[in-house]
């Protein structure tokens, strides 16, 4: 007779992949020599010119033939007020898995720091008022700032505690790959185990 695992097993498994993905990935390191020019991943055009992120994990501001460096170590890719005069994105803070969610405004674009912590996968509201990301941890969760400042807004597993061993109940997964995305009031992500979605206002 076949061993079938349980729903709480299969449950545990998935909560204990999502913890570990929810830590951060290392970039790989560069190979000697190949640091001179540094290739493109990512280009997003915006009026104020094109945010660049290379492989060393840059940010940089194409404008003309100016570029300028906003930060290092991107965790991710950036995100965009619906007018484009808002950026926002998370950066790691060497040595460690912690980071932050930056905010800039354009076409200025003079960083400023949201939140702290393990943190990537940033979105923003169209009107560029709220940010929300994922916050990393024992259990990950979604939180949700005013880009005005102030304190976060814990959106899922806010009473949620990890049982060794177990999956925690109401654990809710948190984005597999991309970050959150707006829709109307609520905040929408596809999770490993499907699409979820949560009342952010």
């Amino acid at each position: 007779m076949p061993i079938r695992d349980s729903p709480r097993d299969m449950r545990t498994l998935l909560f204990s992949l999502i913890s570990l993905a929810a830590c951060g990935t290392a970039e790989p390191p560069q190979a000697p020599g190949t640091d001179a020019v540094p290739a493109v991943t990512t280009v997003t055009p915006t009026p104020s010119g094109e945010f660049l992120v290379d492989a060393q994990r840059r940010l940089v501001l194409r404008s003309g033939t100016e570029e300028r460096v906003l930060a290092e170590a991107i965790a991710g890719g950036v995100a965009l007020s619906a007018d484009q005069r808002t950026a926002a994105w998370a950066r790691l803070i060497a040595g460690g898995p912690e980071g932050a969610v930056v905010l800039a405004s354009l076409p200025e674009a003079e960083p400023r720091t949201l939140v702290e912590g393990v943190v990537d996968r940033v979105a923003l509201s169209p009107d560029g008022a709220y940010a929300a990301y994922v916050r990393g941890g024992e259990v990950p969760r979604i939180e949700l700032v005013a880009t005005a400042g102030g304190e976060p807004r814990v959106l899922t597993n806010a009473d949620v505690v990890r049982v060794p061993g177990q999956a925690p109940e109401g654990f809710v997964p948190p984005p597999h790959r991309d970050p959150p995305r707006f829709e109307g009031d609520e905040l929408v992500w596809a999770a490993a185990d499907g699409e979820h979605r949560v009342r952010w206002r």
